[in-house]
Order: C-alpha cells, then structure tokens, then sequence
C-alpha cells in the first residue's frame, strides 16, 4: 500500500492519465479496494472516483460511509480549556479541527511526536495548508481558498471517522488569518506546563497528522 501511495504522488505519474496509474497498480497485483484506499490517501481524487464509477459494491460502501451521521456533544470549549487538553497529568489529548474538538491518539500528538505542535489548537489552517507548526493556529479559516477548504473537508472526513468528538470550539475566540501573532493560551491554562520552547527538524515522508498519510516535502520544521 506504502509504494502505491507513493506512486499516485508522485509528480511524473499524475501527469500520466487515470487509466494508465489504474492499469499500472492493477498489473502490480492491487485489488480495486487496495487502489481506492491508497487512492484516497494520496488524494488522488481521479483514481478513487474511476474505481467506484467501476466497482458498484465499493460505491455503495462510500454511499453508506458518506450517510453516516456524525453526533456532536453539546459541549463549547473555550481556547483556554482546549489548550490545557495536552495529555499531561490525565488529561485529554486533543485539538480542534474546522471548530470541532476531537480526542487524538498520543502515538501521533503527544510531547515529542511528530504533530505535537498541533495538540491543543485549532490547527484548521496547517490541515489546509498541509503543514506542521503552530504560526497559524488558533485562526479563523474563511479566506482559504477552494482547493485548500477540498482538502480541509477531507481532513476533516478522517477526523470524524477515526476520533472520538469531545464538543464544538468557541470560534469567536479566534483571532483573524492576518493577526501579527497566534493566539496563546491565558496564563491560567498553562499551569504546570513549560515555558521554554524547542524548534527541532523532523524528516516526514508523508504529512499523516490523522493516520492516513498525504505526502508531502520532507524536512518540515515543527515548533
């Protein structure tokens, strides 16, 4: 799955058509199931929608995942209170995607792992944007473009369908996309927490803050 992942992305094979990267993977052995997962995880959008327009039993289990209801707790979340929920000392480890507060796995948030930097924020725009850091966190996303807002939905497609929802974000307490820093968390909210900060190099094959994986650039600088 890894190498037909890392074949949809590359830049020379999404030059070729649809049906050439589908033949391809489906000389190498791949079923149309295994092609319409890596599909999805490169966001190759062209490949995923030539297997299902194929395959009538794999559309009706997309049909049948796209009707799933999701249940939000009513439940608002202050950035104070989201920005105490880092897993420390028993609590909650969590972020908020697209205003809504999702529980995440440690294995991929916590202290010293890859996407830490997206613990206890918004971090709306990084999914967008498809990258690591936290320089716009914790911002309203409404000037995103539309290619940027097709791959935040997806984003949030994968949130929804793999962490529990703990409650909405307060929005209002965002701050605008062009405000000269990220909003930060009160004093109050960073009791027990350190206050020295470390930028450190981390080389990602692919930008997989859900478990999924999007390629992207390696030698992303998270903070």
């Amino acid at each position: 799955m890894d190498r037909a992942i890392q074949f949809l992305t590359d830049p020379k094979v999404k030059l070729s058509t649809v049906e050439t990267r589908v033949d391809f993977l489906k000389r190498k052995g791949m079923s149309d199931e295994d092609i319409l997962g890596a599909a999805r995880t490169a966001g190759d959008r062209g490949v995923a929608k030539h297997i299902l327009s194929a395959n009538q039993g794999l559309r009706d289990v997309a049909d049948g995942e796209a009707k799933k209801q999701v249940t939000i707790p009513d439940r608002l979340i202050t950035v104070d209170e989201l920005a105490a929920m880092d897993g420390q000392g028993g609590r909650p480890l969590c972020l908020s995607c697209k205003g809504i507060v999702y529980e995440v796995d440690p294995s991929f948030y916590g202290k010293g792992e890859a996407y830490h930097a997206f613990a206890a924020k918004d971090c709306t725009r990084h999914l967008a944007k498809v990258s690591v850091g936290d320089s716009e966190s914790n911002r309203t996303w409404g000037d995103l473009s539309a290619a940027q807002v097709e791959v935040l939905n997806d984003w949030e497609e994968k949130y929804q369908a793999k962490y529990p929802i703990l409650g909405r974000l307060d929005t209002s307490q965002l701050q605008p996309p062009d405000a000269e820093e990220p909003m930060k968390p009160s004093k109050a909210s960073k009791a027990g927490q350190s206050s020295s900060k470390r930028v450190r190099k981390v080389r990602l094959t692919f930008f997989d803050p859900a478990g999924f994986g999007v390629f992207s650039k390696a030698g992303v600088t998270v903070s």
